[in-house]
């Protein structure tokens, strides 16, 4: 992820994600990753009751702004002045 400031961080997700509905839904199945047609790739949540607060802060960030269908809404970055 990149910040309005330039920099750019990288967290792990420290949990699977678990596709129960078969490779066709699992985006990073043989057959999807070959589809460039594929579409969106929604956030899959923790276990529920899962403790996040030990998970890394981008990690938790994205948890925060993400809705219940799996989409990440961030606000937008303010201009750079430079």
């Amino acid at each position: 992820m990149t910040f309005p400031d330039g920099h750019r961080e990288s967290a792990r997700f420290p949990y699977p994600w678990v596709y129960l509905d078969g490779e066709q839904n699992d985006p990073w199945s043989d057959t999807n990753l070959k589809n460039a047609n594929y579409g969106d790739v929604t956030l899959r949540f923790p276990p529920p009751g899962t403790d996040t607060s030990t998970y890394p802060p981008l990690i938790q960030y994205i948890l925060k702004h993400t809705n219940a269908e799996g989409f990440t809404n961030l606000q937008p970055c303010p201009p750079s002045h430079g």
